[in-house]
Order: C-alpha cells, then sequence, then structure tokens
C-alpha cells in the first residue's frame, strides 16, 4: 500500500511539473543566433546556429515560422545553397534549432555581423558578430616605396608616393590605415599615387600588390614620414630644351617651380651642384652644361628657407645622355662673316637674356635638315632669315626672311644636284606689355649650312651678339 502512495504522488508530481512547464510556455521572443569560431580570416568558414526562443530564453517547439538572413557589414558575403535566396522555413524535424556547418564564407576584414528576421514580423529579429582578420599574404612578392624616403620630413600637405613591383599589377598604397589609393603598376612595374591634405604629424604608408582575385601577396616596408606645412613646398621640375636624348656637354635650362622667396634652391647633378636664381615669384632657373659622358643621371633637389628649413627631393627627375656618333664643331661669331674654331672648344657661357635664340642646331636626314634652337618662353613667332652671300660665297649682311614661325624649328630642304652653302639667323619677337605691338630682339648668330650630296653637315651652335635690349618695331 505505501508503495502504491508513493507511485502515484510521484505521477502526479510528474502530471504537475508537466502542467506548470506548458502554462510557462510563452510564444517566440526572438532568435538566439551563434556563429563559431569567434575569430577567422577572410575566405574561412563559419558554423551558423539559430534557435527560436521566448522572451525566457526557452526554446519555443512550435515554431514553423520563415526567416530572413543577411549580413549588414558585407553584402558580399557567402552562404550555403539552402539559404542562398536568404531565406529558411523551420521544420519539425529541426527541433525547433537549425545549425548550418561550414555555412557563412566572409570576404571582408573587420566586425562582421548577421541579422536573422521573422519573415512575417520584424520585431522578432537578433544578430550574432565574428571577428574576420585579413587573408595571410600567400606569397612574397616583392613591392617597394621608392619615394618618399622612410623617416624624412615632407613640405606642405599634399604628397606623391611612387614605387617598383611587378608590372601590370594592382596596387594598394595607405597611409595610416585610413586614406586609401588603388592602381596599376605599369610595363616597368612602376606605381605612383597622390594623396591630399594631410595632416601636419607622422604618417606610415604601406603598399600592396594583389593578385588577379584581389588577394594580398606581397606588402611593402613600412615607410615612416612627417609633414610639415610650414616647410618650402616643391612644385615642379623641368629641362628645357628635355630631359633625354641630350647631346654631351650639351646647355640646358633648369626650372624648378617652388615656394616664392627661398634662399636656396639647388639641383644636385652627377655630384655637382647647380644653384639656380629666383626670376619670378617662386620660379627658378639655371642655365648650365650636361656630363659629357652618356648615360643616365639622378637629379636631386634641395631647397631651403631663410629660417634654415631644409627639404631635399631625390630622385626628382632623371637626365639621359645620348652617346654621339661624332662629335659636334662649336664654333662662334661676333661680326660677318662667321669664324670657325676648332673642334671640342666651347664658348665662354653669356648670360641668357629673355628673348635671345641659344643653341642654334642643324641635324641632317636623307632629303632635308632640321635647324632648330632653344625655346623661347614669351616669345610669340621666330623670323628666320637667309642671310645674302657674294659670287665669292661670303656673306654681305643682308638679310632675307624666309618664314615666320611659331615653333623653334624650321625645315631645310638639301638639294643634290650641286654643292651649295646657305647661312641662315633667327630673331624672337614678343609683345610689348600692351600687348597690342610686336617687338624683336637681337639677331642670332648665323648657321652655316652644307646643303649638297656630301654625309656630313656641319653643325654650327652660335650665341647671341651683343646684349643691348632693342625695341624696333616690325611692320607685320
Amino acid at each position: 500500500m505505501k508503495s502504491n502512495f508513493i507511485l502515484k504522488a510521484l505521477g502526479f508530481i510528474i502530471l504537475f511539473m508537466c502542467w506548470i512547464q506548458s502554462a510557462l510556455a510563452l510564444g517566440i521572443d526572438h532568435f538566439n543566433v551563434t556563429m563559431e569560431p569567434g575569430n577567422v580570416k577572410v575566405g574561412e568558414a563559419v558554423d551558423l546556429t539559430i534557435e527560436a526562443v521566448d522572451k525566457n530564453d526557452n526554446v519555443v517547439t512550435d515554431y514553423e515560422g520563415s526567416i530572413l538572413v543577411f549580413s549588414e557589414t558585407d553584402e558580399e558575403a557567402d552562404f550555403p545553397t539552402v539559404l542562398r535566396d536568404s531565406s529558411y522555413t523551420f521544420e519539425a524535424s529541426d527541433q525547433w534549432s537549425v545549425t548550418f556547418e561550414n555555412a557563412v564564407v566572409f570576404t571582408e576584414a573587420g566586425t562582421q555581423s548577421l541579422s536573422i528576421y521573422d519573415l512575417d514580423d520584424d520585431t522578432i529579429w537578433w544578430e550574432a558578430s565574428v571577428e574576420v582578420t585579413a587573408k595571410q599574404v600567400i606569397s612574397d612578392t616583392e613591392i617597394t616605396i621608392v619615394s618618399p624616403d622612410d623617416r624624412v620630413t615632407v613640405a606642405g600637405s599634399d604628397l606623391v608616393v611612387s614605387g617598383q613591383t611587378k608590372k601590370n599589377h594592382s596596387v594598394i598604397v595607405k597611409i595610416d590605415d585610413a586614406s586609401t589609393q588603388e592602381t596599376t603598376s605599369n610595363s616597368d612595374g612602376i606605381f605612383e599615387v597622390s594623396f591630399s591634405d594631410l595632416s601636419n604629424g607622422e604618417h606610415t604608408i604601406l603598399a600592396e600588390i594583389l593578385n588577379a582575385d584581389k588577394d594580398v601577396i606581397g606588402q611593402s616596408t613600412p615607410t615612416t614620414i612627417n609633414v610639415d606645412a610650414s616647410l618650402p613646398v616643391f612644385k615642379n621640375f623641368d629641362i628645357k630644351p628635355g630631359k633625354t636624348d641630350l647631346a654631351p656637354e650639351s646647355q640646358v635650362e633648369l626650372i624648378v617651380l617652388a615656394s616664392k622667396g627661398l634662399t636656396k634652391v639647388a639641383i644636385i647633378l652627377n655630384d655637382t651642384i647647380e644653384l639656380l636664381e629666383e626670376v619670378s615669384d617662386g620660379l627658378y632657373t639655371k642655365v648650365t652644361n650636361v656630363p659629357e659622358e652618356p648615360g643616365d643621371y639622378q637629379i636631386d633637389i634641395v631647397l631651403e628657407d631663410e629660417l634654415s628649413h631644409e627639404v631635399k627631393i631625390q630622385w626628382a627627375d632623371v637626365l639621359s645622355i645620348k652617346a654621339l656618333e661624332a662629335a659636334p664643331i662649336v664654333v662662334t661669331w661676333s661680326t660677318l662673316p662667321v669664324v670657325e674654331l676648332e673642334p671640342e672648344v666651347e664658348p665662354e657661357p653669356t648670360p641668357r637674356d629673355p628673348l635671345t635664340i641659344t643653341n642654334l642646331k642643324l641635324v641632317e636626314l636623307k632629303t632635308k635638315s632640321v635647324l632648330s634652337w632653344d625655346s623661347v618662353e614669351t616669345a610669340e613667332n621666330y623670323n628666320v632669315y637667309k642671310v645674302a652671300t657674294d659670287e665669292a660665297g661670303e656673306m654681305t649682311g643682308k638679310l632675307e626672311l624666309i618664314d615666320t614661325v611659331t615653333e623653334p624649328m624650321i625645315e631645310v630642304a638639301i638639294v643634290w644636284d650641286e654643292i651649295k652653302y646657305d647661312y641662315f639667323a633667327v630673331k624672337a619677337q614678343a609683345k610689348t606689355g600692351s600687348g597690342e605691338e610686336l617687338y624683336q630682339w637681337d639677331l642670332s648668330e648665323a648657321a652655316k649650312v652644307k646643303t649638297g650630296p656630301e654625309i656630313l653637315i656641319l653643325l654650327l651652335i652660335s650665341l647671341l651678339v651683343g646684349g643691348v635690349f632693342v625695341f624696333t618695331r616690325k611692320q607685320a
């Protein structure tokens, strides 16, 4: 009797507990969502578990609703086939808790989240997150930041970053992981990007090379710079008549654009320091001769202000000198006729006035010769004259205007049925301050041109006659 009583009591207690559980059961309030593991790399999959629960976190055993699954932080996140349309309907076989193994693959680094909503009631939802780190570099493809140098101080808030890596690859350049620029290396593996509005202080630059799948396959050594907007600012560098295929020891004009009023602007070329002068606000120039040995020469620039703040721009440019098959003969003249000098003798350098014609050159082609000279910045055009000669071939001093050109060159035909000499000279024309009239500078030296069928043509480089500015109005 006693044992029967105990059994009845236990049965009553069990029925009571079931009644209590049924009485306390509530409808769905939210979802419990977990992603495992909690830390993965880009491209690695995580398991996804979703439970329908009430407000007491008890599983709702009769939930057979539909849910919406998506990521608000990574629109390219990859889901399994069963979730490809971003939805899922619970079934009795799920036991009200469904797990998708190797389900979600995130494509971006950072804290990535997943949101779960009831399809019929968007107040029933939950969110879970996972930490995703960048995919490990899969190779050691070399990439190097060439400019700026590490641990230098950069003047101004604008910066150009250049470097070297494999050719025709995508490159990402980052400053402090905040400002990012993407570019593509050229056929020589060179890349370059520009940044602006950098704040004063220390910044870290990092360059990455990507493969076709946009995976990082190489990373540069970080470069640290200091930005100081109070320092002299370098803007541009140029060489006239050009930077490539220059003749040994030929004359060039070095031009630097920078902050105005600097106490020192210098070009370092072939271990020689060339000091430039400011000819107008922020424009610094110097006429000099290039080295005599053929090859490529690095150009560095040094800027210094009155407070002794110095900025050095390394590898600002490259000057290329081409070997010549035969050295040109250099001559000078002061009055007619032309006086030929011995080869290898150079004239003393003279200051270049605004409209001076310098570096008069003649290059022989098969059917014509090209007469050229240095461009004059303020010239409107150039008058090219043929100097008359007498029967003995001596110049008479009379000039014949044969053409007016806007470019610093003119083509001279070669006559093949006779050996003949002609002399040519050039004047530059510019407008007056009012801009209504033209004035001319002094006549250049004459170039003696052999237009017959012999192999060599005499190349005469001549300098300015006199140095006095003469206003002479010419009729158009």
